[in-house]
């Protein structure tokens, strides 16, 4: 059986590494998938004895919760990070940037112009 305390150890550094969601979600995939690194330790459960098995599953839930987990929080940080950087540039999503560009935008989202046709 692989040594969990390396892979885990692994996966958090790359976890910490990923530097946008495309990365972070090809290490979820390579991690988690159908054919990732834990889920092929999953699957190795099958051919283990009732006694591995009991030590084994455990283990292997265990790690695939905290990664799981990890990642879930760095995808949270990475989205946050994306969403201030979009506030810092002007680009603000629902009012097309109008409050950015100084535009007056009333409660209904209509700018200056669209209250005057009486929109």
């Amino acid at each position: 059986m692989t040594d969990l305390s390396a892979l885990e150890a692994e996966l958090t550094a790359a976890v910490a590494a990923a530097g946008d969601l495309a990365a972070l979600d090809a290490l979820r995939v390579s991690a988690l998938g159908k054919t990732g690194s834990i889920s092929n330790l999953l699957k190795s459960l099958g051919a283990m004895s009732p006694d591995e098995r009991k030590t084994a599953g455990p283990a292997i839930n265990g790690l695939r919760d905290r990664v799981a987990a990890l990642i879930g929080e760095r995808k949270t940080g990475l989205e946050s990070s994306a969403l201030e950087a979009q506030l810092g540039a002007g680009r603000l999503v629902g009012d097309g940037g109008a409050v950015a560009r100084g535009v007056a935008v009333d409660v209904e989202g209509h700018g200056a112009a669209g209250r005057a046709r009486g929109k």
